[in-house]
């Protein structure tokens, strides 16, 4: 049998798919446990300087656009919802959100004197029992990889033009490189899909200027 090479290695780039190799890749039949491997891409991830995070998350009613670049304790990136969208900076525990006037409405009754149009457009900090509002705009990426104890190893073949394969516990599956680093590129759950690249990136995450900030604080 023909060995697959070429642009029909390329056109089964599209998805993972096995018998793809590469000169310096790792063997196709790569033996390390699912565990052990899953154990791995999250040692590899809190070692990268940096990452992207693209892709939607869902509630099963609603769905939400990211696209983050997380650096250590930091953030920042886009958040979009049935047309409102969020701009995020987050710094340890300081977080920042410049939005729109629907973004701030649904929580015009916690809004300590402050209306939604005023916070438009402006970099709003948020303090106290306010910081509220940003949970969930940026996922737990680590958290993430947290899966139940029963694992099982998919087929070798390549994400995105490198070797791969993916680990699951059967709700979420974790797409893993086989070069070193072992990145995880893919994480796809019922609650949505999310790619992460570009992990050497040289990233700085500053807050925005004092002058253009409104501290929202609930205490």
């Amino acid at each position: 049998m023909r060995a697959i090479t070429g642009l029909a290695c390329l056109a089964l780039a599209l998805g993972l798919v096995s018998g793809c190799g590469a000169k310096g890749s790792p063997s196709v039949d790569d033996q390390t446990p699912a565990n052990v491997l899953l154990q791995q891409a999250v040692s590899s991830l809190g070692q990268a300087p940096s990452y992207r995070v693209t892709g939607t998350t869902t509630d099963g009613q609603t769905t939400v656009e990211l696209d983050l670049v997380y650096a250590g304790d930091r953030r920042k990136g886009t958040w979009a919802r049935n047309g409102v969208q969020a701009e995020l900076v987050e710094i340890g525990d300081v977080t920042y959100l410049k939005a729109d006037a629907a973004f701030w409405q649904p929580f015009a009754e916690a809004l300590p004197g402050q209306a939604a149009a005023t916070l438009a457009g402006r970099w709003v900090e948020l303090d106290g029992e306010a910081a509220a509002i940003s949970e969930g705009l940026a996922p737990d990426i680590a958290g993430m990889l947290v899966l139940g104890d029963e694992l099982t190893k998919g087929r070798v073949g390549t994400f995105g033009g490198k070797i791969a394969t993916t680990v699951t516990d059967g709700s979420t599956t974790i797409y893993i490189l086989l070069d070193e680093p072992r990145y995880p590129v893919r994480i796809q759950s019922p609650g949505g899909t999310l790619d992460l690249s570009d992990f050497t990136a040289a990233v700085t995450i500053d807050g925005p200027p004092a002058d253009q900030v409104t501290v929202l604080s609930s205490e």
